[in-house]
């Protein structure tokens, strides 16, 4: 987990095979850096904000104990639903990596289908995380960040988010959806090089594996059936409490 800010960043890279090119100018890193911990901070407000919460996040998963508001749903699927704030941090990250708002929100709408979507076939394999689990990753994760190696990265987006103690209550509740799909991708991957190591190379074998992932992407967001919501009714009674 050495040089790990860009897992702060975007925690769900790893698990849909985004590859993000580094900063390399100090002054950029720590500036924009800041501005993502600011739009983080954004996501945790609506959601910490929400008192009169109506809908479940998920029908699924523990991650379904987190609850929104009606207006606060830009997308609903079979099983999970997908907030505007969700959308707008994933778009504001695109635009710190150089993309205009346009080509940033396509991106962040098709990246939300596909991560929510692996969150839910994940949870419906058995590979939910306990709130146990989702703790320990959170602490491991703040040890590591603290380093001397890291620690000026992780200054700089807690200085955007405002506070320490609520920019890793944040993560923990990123992590109650990555942690599972992290875990479903992981056993995927480990199925598919077995059943291959003997016919690729290691090379091959990588090649393969992300075209099959974004096979399985494409999927299970078709199973979902993603549509958008203009109103709380289009979301329907199943994500009611």
């Amino acid at each position: 987990m050495k040089k790990k800010i860009i897992a702060i960043a975007v925690v769900m890279v790893l698990a849909v095979g985004i590859s993000i090119p580094l900063i390399s100018n100090a002054t950029q890193v720590t500036d924009k850096n800041e501005k993502w911990g600011q739009s983080l901070k954004k996501t945790y407000d609506e959601k910490k904000v929400a008192d009169e919460q109506k809908y479940k996040t998920s029908l699924v998963g523990n991650y379904s104990a987190n609850k929104v508001e009606g207006d606060e749903v830009s997308q609903v699927g079979k099983d999970i639903l997908i907030t505007d704030s969700e959308l707008n941090q994933m778009s504001d990250f695109y635009v710190l990596q150089g993309k205009s708002r346009q080509e940033a929100d396509k991106t962040a709408k098709e990246y939300a289908q596909e991560y929510n979507a692996l969150y839910v076939e994940a949870v419906k394999n058995g590979f939910d995380a306990t709130d146990e689990e989702v703790k320990t990753y959170v602490d491991s994760l703040k040890e590591e960040l603290n380093k001397p190696e890291n620690k000026e990265q992780l200054n700089s987006v807690i200085k955007g988010f405002g506070s320490e103690d609520e920019y890793w209550d944040y993560e923990y509740m990123v992590y109650q959806k990555q942690l599972p799909i992290q875990k479903y991708v992981k056993s995927l991957e480990k199925k598919y090089n077995k059943a291959h190591q003997d016919e690729f190379t290691d090379k091959q074998l990588a090649e393969g594996w992300n075209t099959e992932l974004d096979s399985i992407k494409k999927k299970l967001v078709k199973e979902q059936q993603f549509k958008e919501v203009q109103k709380p009714a289009d979301i329907g009674q199943s994500f009611q409490e």
